[in-house]
């Protein structure tokens, strides 16, 4: 995501979707109402905050990827119209067909609108929301005009293919979220692909209480893939909160909280880490740049985002956009790519297993000097994060023991097998368990 510039994700739109001419309706803005401004329904970010330098190698990388991947999206780069210097990577369908095939498979489709403008503030983008809702456009329609559909699932209601619904035994979309996990369950039971979210009654309330600004008020959850690979890999992740660094139990979507993936120890949302961060960006000569940036959050004052350049981070928040970046990451973080992007935008990798690779590499020589030159710089910037983050770079072995693990479940997922996505407050979690503890203790006796 562009921290650097005024979004508001809408995802309460598609909560308010409501049954239209026999199928599935969503309300979304009107194009006619916005003329002359930017409406967007894509947020899939993988990758944010790019020097203008490095764009070719990107938008090459780019297409390789868009070439070889069977995933139904395809990355490209928009610029930002507030800072010049840097642009945004998203992640797209790169046409309704693409998502009306995950929709054959079973996939859930939730249409975001994102609305984007300089001069819209918060309160600005709510009345503009508001007064949009008024107007529903039937899906496919809605895909014909924007041309290009996203694969979303976060905090809304999901649109699901209506004839697996009809199999379900549902003639139209469900009032209740509980009935709808219901359905998702019994949908992967018969074998498609899929994926659900299981919500607490206060969520659900927020959702239907949305037209009063419920559903845009941060709302803490405790997110985790109920996976036992991808459970430790998230627990890898928690460990690092003892810093402050990553907030891996928090979905704020007007703070833009979010978490990194293993590997990338660039994103964080307080400013401790900021002098070690500053020691390291000075002390790297012009060939290995590692930029920091200090990007402020919606509320000022609350937390600072520091976004180092290459850095990538996922927003912990929907699972299929989680997912598309993974997928993305993984094929980007791959030393071949990692060593790639770094010749061409003479840019540090965040990646160390990609760092040992320049390191040993003599045919780096051409874009970085000697090897024994380049080195030290190499190995004490690396120490500088290690010293200052403690396991934030642990070591090699470790780093592939995430990228197996994080592997492991893609492949799960590609395969076709059923995931169910948990998502609950920590609260409500914590009651759950105590519940069942005392149920179990009351059948002892």
């Amino acid at each position: 995501m562009r921290y650097n510039r005024i979004v508001l994700l809408l995802t309460a739109a598609a909560a308010l979707l409501s049954s239209c001419n026999g199928g599935f309706g969503v309300i979304v803005p009107s194009f006619e109402e916005y003329n002359g401004h930017s409406v967007k329904n894509i947020e899939l970010k993988a990758a944010h905050n790019f020097t203008s330098g490095s764009l070719p190698a990107f938008s090459e990388l780019a297409a390789e990827f868009n070439a070889e991947n069977e995933y139904g999206f395809s990355v490209k780069l928009t610029d930002d119209n507030i800072n010049q210097n840097s642009t945004g990577l998203d992640l797209v369908f790169c046409s309704p067909a693409d998502a009306a095939k995950l929709l054959r498979r079973g996939m859930s489709v939730e249409l975001s609108p994102l609305i984007t403008h300089p001069r819209w503030g918060l309160d600005s983008g709510r009345r503009i929301f508001y007064r949009a809702a008024a107007k529903q456009t039937d899906y496919f329609d809605f895909a014909r005009k924007i041309t290009s559909v996203p694969l979303l699932m976060n905090s809304g209601v999901v649109l699901t293919n209506s004839r697996l619904m009809q199999e379900a035994g549902i003639g139209r979309f469900p009032a209740n979220w509980f009935s709808f996990n219901r359905i998702l369950r019994k949908i992967g039971e018969n074998g498609s692909p899929a994926l659900g979210l299981q919500l607490d009654t206060d969520s659900i309330v927020s959702f239907i209480n949305a037209r009063g600004g419920s559903i845009l008020r941060p709302i803490g959850f405790n997110y985790s893939l109920n996976n036992p690979v991808v459970n430790r890999t998230l627990r890898y992740l928690r460990r690092l909160e003892d810093d402050g660094l990553l907030s891996v139990n928090t979905v704020n979507y007007i703070n833009q909280t979010m978490f990194t993936f293993g590997r990338l120890p660039a994103v964080f949302i307080w400013t401790d880490g900021l002098p070690h961060y500053e020691k390291l960006a000075a002390m790297t000569n012009p060939e290995l740049n590692w930029e920091v940036n200090l990007l402020p959050t919606r509320r000022p004052g609350k937390s600072t985002v520091i976004n180092c350049t290459y850095s990538a981070a996922v927003l912990n928040s929907s699972s299929e956009r989680e997912l598309a970046s993974w997928l993305f990451l993984r094929w980007l973080l791959q030393p071949e790519q990692q060593k790639r992007l770094a010749m061409k935008t003479a840019s540090l990798p965040v990646v160390a297993e990609a760092a040992k690779l320049l390191l040993t590499d003599a045919d780096n020589s051409g874009a970085y000097g000697s090897v024994e030159q380049v080195s030290p710089h190499w190995l004490d910037a690396l120490r500088l994060v290690d010293d200052a983050h403690k396991e934030l770079v642990p070591s090699l072995s470790d780093y592939s023991a995430v990228s197996e693990n994080f592997s492991a479940m893609l492949e799960r997922i590609e395969e076709g097998e059923w995931i169910w996505i948990e998502t609950m407050k920590l609260n409500y979690r914590i009651k759950k368990m105590r519940h069942e503890e005392n149920a179990k203790k009351a059948g002892k006796r």
